[in-house]
């Protein structure tokens, strides 16, 4: 199942962990996206967020298809992988209901001005909304 136009960041704003993504930042996670799609079809991620950076396929449940960005928003598109967590998990009902929403898994710093210097970007993983840190100003 895919749903088109999942929100992701919120531009410009501070977030609840006190962090702002910059035009500049979101930019460089959908170049970095765009080039890790030239080579597959999307980014595979996780059901929240793993201790390490890299996904484990075994965990996967989902994959990212498309980015955009309109009114300072970033949005994506998801589609479920038919694997036995997802289909276990009923992750297709959990994004319908409004439950999980989409968050960038990546490293990188934040600066004295609460913005985020980038690094590098590894994947978009599936989070409880509730858990979000842009759930006050983007759902």
């Amino acid at each position: 199942m895919e749903f088109k136009n999942q929100p992701i960041i919120k531009i410009g704003d501070k977030n609840l962990n006190h962090r702002i993504y910059t035009s500049e930042q979101v930019n460089k996670i959908v170049d970095s996206f765009n080039k890790k799609i030239s080579k597959h079809h999307g980014v595979i991620g996780q059901f929240n967020h793993p201790d390490r950076f890299t996904t484990n396929l075994k965990d996967s449940t989902h994959e990212v298809t498309s980015l955009k960005i309109k009114n300072n928003v970033l949005y994506g598109d998801v589609r479920v992988l038919e694997t036995e967590l997802a289909t276990k998990m009923k992750i297709s009902e959990m994004i319908q209901d409004g439950i999980l929403v989409l968050a960038p898994r990546c490293s990188g710093t934040i600066n004295e001005d609460c913005t985020v210097s980038i690094e590098e970007f590894f994947a978009f993983d599936l989070i409880r909304k509730e858990e979000s840190s842009f759930k006050k100003i983007l759902f």
